[in-house]
């Protein structure tokens, strides 16, 4: 009898094992989509609906609260201001079911994990799908991977721009390293893997992320976490010297995020309460008097999500980040605070993605301060190429 539950403890762990790995699979195929709707937001669907059917509860009331209440003043602001607008069906879509769905599967995954003690991803696996995405570029292989018509030289792989790849994999990566012990070993292969994606996507901000989760998440000598972050910075400045230069920082301030910047604080101040959702996109390709490098149609936010939450929902949208990206809410850990600097200059707060990361970061923040022994539940050959705890040196 006993073993008889022991078998079905682990065929339930390796089923969640195998949802988690196809999750990250097909949030990574940007490129494939039905409709408007991309292949990853309909699997969360349906990944909630497992969980839900395994009556597992999420227990977290407070994100649906702070998220209705922003959700019901950005509706209301929509259908009242006399503005046009685009997209408007689609971002009530998304900001009504697919972003709360994957902040939900995000708590769920994640609590799973910590419950079980027990992550079916390490370092093997991280470094194995940068190699898949440099894969798929190099040979152009159809349907998951397309030109893009900005950094082409960067690695972009089956993602639509080289910042969400580089996000994705401060994700994963930052994940492993909070569920490992998190000793010297650790920080150096997570740094590692952050030097060598920046290199290839020319993402600056998750060299910057990712320095702030080893200084407050690392157990090393706290005389040697200033050392490291310098050592970091320099390294950064030294990349990106070519980008950093006055031209470069001129042409960028002038023809991308400073106008950007400009023109959503113009917005703001006209319009305190907000202008509801879809204006955006409408504003820029259509009022806005000059072109901006990365605005007008097919975009529907700025480059920083604060100030888009704010031209959306006015000062309640500012609340909604502090509470949300910013971890406010609920005080989790110092490294959720690495998407909130990230999203200060990103639009994060458009993709279903930094959801996800926000949750499963959150939940991740605690994961190992009081431990169990480690997980002896044997990895899924050919799948789960590795346990953390066995990377970690457990």
């Amino acid at each position: 009898m006993r073993e008889k539950f022991a078998a079905e403890q682990t065929l339930k762990y390796q089923i969640v094992d195998i949802l988690f790995i196809l999750f990250l699979f097909v949030s990574s195929l940007q490129f494939v989509q039905l409709s408007f709707l991309r292949i990853s937001q309909i699997y969360t669907i349906a990944a909630l609906m497992f969980f839900f059917v395994k009556k597992q509860k999420v227990g977290d009331t407070r994100f649906l609260f702070i998220h209705s209440c922003f959700l019901v003043w950005a509706f209301v602001v929509t259908l009242f201001a006399d503005y046009e607008k685009i997209k408007v069906f689609e971002q009530a879509i998304k900001f009504g079911v697919l972003y709360p769905a994957s902040y939900l599967l995000g708590v769920l995954f994640a609590r799973f994990f910590v419950k079980q003690n027990h992550f079916p991803i390490g370092w093997k696996f991280v470094i194995s799908f940068l190699l898949f995405q440099v894969l798929c570029q190099k040979l152009s292989l159809p349907i998951i991977f397309q030109e893009v018509s900005f950094q082409r030289d960067a690695l972009h792989g089956t993602f639509r721009e080289r910042n969400w790849l580089a996000f994705f994999f401060f994700l994963i990566s930052s994940t492993v390293f909070l569920a490992g012990r998190r000793d010297g070993r650790n920080a150096v292969i997570f740094m590692g893997v952050t030097v060598v994606v920046t290199l290839l996507s020319g993402s600056k901000v998750m060299m910057l992320c990712s320095m702030f989760v080893v200084f407050f998440a690392a157990k090393i000598n706290w005389t040697l976490k200033p050392i490291a972050v310098g050592v970091g910075m320099a390294a950064t400045v030294y990349i990106f010297s070519s980008q950093l230069n006055q031209s470069a920082l001129e042409a960028r301030l002038e023809n991308e995020r400073g106008a950007s910047l400009a023109a959503a604080i113009e917005l703001i101040l006209a319009e305190p309460v907000g202008h509801g959702f879809g204006y955006v996109e409408y504003y820029f390709s259509s009022e806005f008097p000059y072109s901006i490098q990365g605005l007008g149609e097919g975009t529907n936010a700025v480059f920083s999500t604060p100030l888009d939450l704010m031209i959306i929902a006015g000062p309640v949208g500012l609340l909604y980040w502090v509470l949300i990206f910013c971890g406010a809410r609920e005080w989790r850990g110092l490294t959720i605070l690495s998407i909130a600097a990230w999203s200060l200059l990103n639009p994060l707060h458009q993709a279903d993605l930094t959801y996800f990361a926000l949750a499963f970061l959150s939940e991740f923040s605690a994961f190992g301060q009081s431990r169990k022994p480690p997980s002896r539940l044997k990895p899924l050959s050919g799948i789960n190429n590795s346990n953390v705890a066995e990377e970690s040196g457990g």
